[in-house]
């Protein structure tokens, strides 16, 4: 179609996207000829495993780089190609020179990550360890802190414990800044302190942390909450356990479209709540009410055919086995591979034997909750007869 019979602002548009492909082609970066070559070579000589030849020629790009950061792109491949040519020395050159270039560029949280694990496997834990914490305290938004701290904890505790952890994390808590590091370091604080039998302290880090790092933000915000119920309960306060875990499932929310928002921890919590009521509370009908939303509300979990079966098993235990058909049956219709598929005829006599045998470890959970396990019905088979 002619220009002319276009639209006016048809035709503005097109002016300008012309206008504004022409300009982000005059200010894209052109690389000079020899420094793509030496780039293409150095690619060429790493791919086929000759790292030697190719941190020589990521040195030879690296000369003919017209922009400082692709020399220092080139200097950091040459250091990376050095190392795995196990050029100890030239790869500790090339990553300071690196650091020296560009000490807040997008490489140097990466080589002074590397520099800091050449000296600890070269022999100098010392000041590998030392780079390693000013590494975690210098690049807080780098992804590579995290990865640094935990390096260094690990080694920590081999040395010295946990105590020794504890006392490195106590270091370094004045100086975190950034939220997510500081949010992974002092998680792990609430686990050492847990370790180490300091449970009311743990208890106390673990709910500041789901307050200073809430729902949906917090990458530990139900992992915290759930070690404090579990501290609570331990400590005799179920109460207390059952009001962290129901404020963790408060926060349960559906996908409108493919997906889920179902964080590891919700299942497990549900599961946990209705344990409480039945051991720590002995309110049987509530736990059996806590164990079928295990079931309802978390169609992923792999505790769904424990929830049922430890919903019968409460029923049963009661003497009220035609109530405990009800879970039963959903769990051989909707959950056949069960491992308390076979036994659920143990509790139902509605329910048609299995082919397969109930195993005996189940068997004996019968037992333990206060009645013999019935005999299997004729024609039923056996352990022995499978």
């Amino acid at each position: 179609m002619p220009t002319a019979s276009l639209n006016p602002l048809v035709r503005r548009a097109r002016h300008l996207v012309w206008w504004c492909l022409v300009f982000v082609c005059a200010c894209a970066r052109q690389h000079s000829t020899p420094f793509m070559n030496g780039r293409a070579e150095a690619e060429r000589h790493y791919a086929h495993g000759r790292y030697s030849q190719a941190a020589a020629a990521w040195r030879e790009a690296a000369e003919h780089a017209e922009h400082q950061d692709d020399r220092v792109e080139a200097i950091y491949r040459a250091a990376a190609a050095h190392q795995r040519a196990r050029d100890t020395p030239a790869a500790r050159a090339a990553y300071l020179e690196v650091l020296r270039l560009a000490p807040k560029g997008p490489r140097a949280a990466r080589a002074a990550f590397e520099l800091a694990w050449l000296d600890i496997e070269g022999g100098d834990p010392v000041r590998g360890e030392r780079a390693l914490l000013e590494l975690t305290l210098r690049y807080q938004d780098s992804a590579l802190a995290g990865r640094a701290f935990t390096g260094l904890a690990r080694r920590y505790e081999n040395r010295g414990g946990p105590s020794a952890v504890l006392a490195l994390i106590e270091q370094m808590l004045p100086q975190l800044e950034q939220p997510e590091l500081a949010e992974q370091v002092r998680y792990a604080q609430g686990r050492l302190l847990r370790t180490t039998g300091q449970t009311e302290r743990a208890r106390r880090v673990f709910l500041e942390l789901a307050e200073d790092f809430p729902y949906p933000q917090g990458a530990y915000w139900e992992d915290a909450l759930w070690h404090a119920a579990d501290i609570e309960r331990g400590q005799g306060s179920p109460r207390a356990a059952l009001s962290h875990l129901e404020r963790m499932l408060r926060e349960v929310e559906p996908a409108h479209f493919q997906g889920s928002y179902a964080r590891t921890r919700y299942a497990e919590a549900q599961y946990r709540i209705a344990e409480i009521y039945r051991d720590d509370l002995a309110q049987p009908d509530r736990a059996r009410a806590e164990f079928r939303k295990v079931y309802d509300e978390h169609p992923t979990s792999l505790l769904r055919d424990d929830a049922l079966w430890y919903e019968a098993l409460i029923s049963w235990s009661d003497g009220k086995p035609g109530v405990s058909c009800n879970p039963l049956r959903r769990l051989v219709t909707s959950l056949p591979e069960s491992r308390y598929a076979p036994c659920a005829p143990l509790l139902c006599d509605q329910i048609p034997a299995s082919e397969r045998s109930c195993r005996p470890y189940i068997r004996r959970t019968l037992e333990v909750h206060g009645t013999p396990a019935p005999r299997i019905r004729p024609g039923a088979p056996t352990q022995s007869s499978k």
